[in-house]
């Protein structure tokens, strides 16, 4: 089993339970901010199959333990399916420097919120109350996600980096 996993698993209850924090704080003034985009990059694009998928089903399990006002599952299976798809198409990124993987994690976290979206909105898709509270958490979560990517992603970086292991990906990208 690759070393790398506990890396990324431990990164990734890291900013589950900031994200958590983040909330705490910002429910006064009823925003909600997600990244769950992040949590499913780089496992994907660093590891080999099993371990890239442990690691990414168990920060769904984490999430949706977390989150108790979405379905419990949820989660787990859209960062499964969404983690194959990475690593289906793995060989067209380049892991090592932050501007695929946070474009993909972008891509990740939109879906998952407009999921989340239609989901949640059943009985309120007349209520413009809900669509402006979706619209207001939804950009807020992309543009932390912008924020914060980078450092995130370099962080999972830094801990392989000072651990000693193995710091390539599995099957480099042919340049």
């Amino acid at each position: 089993m690759d070393r790398r996993l506990l890396i990324f698993f431990l990164a990734n209850v890291l900013l589950i339970f900031l994200q958590a924090q983040l909330n705490h704080r910002l429910a006064p003034v009823s925003l909600s901010l997600f990244v769950p985009g992040l949590l499913i990059v780089l496992p994907p694009l660093y590891l080999r199959g099993l371990p890239a998928q442990i690691c990414v089903v168990l920060a769904g399990i984490w999430l949706d333990v977390a989150l108790p006002g979405i379905p419990f599952g949820l989660s787990t299976i859209f960062f499964f399916a969404l983690s194959l798809f990475i690593r289906h198409y793995r060989k067209r990124f380049h892991p090592q420097q932050n501007f695929h993987p946070l474009m993909l994690a972008l891509l990740a976290n939109g879906v998952w919120l407009l999921l989340l979206w239609i989901l949640k909105g059943k009985g309120q898709w007349w209520d413009w109350h809900y669509h402006l509270r979706f619209s207001l958490d939804f950009a807020a979560s992309q543009l932390l996600l912008l924020v914060i990517g980078g450092w995130f992603f370099n962080l999972q970086r830094a801990g392989i980096y000072l651990l000693g292991w193995k710091q390539e990906p599995e099957e480099l990208p042919i340049r």
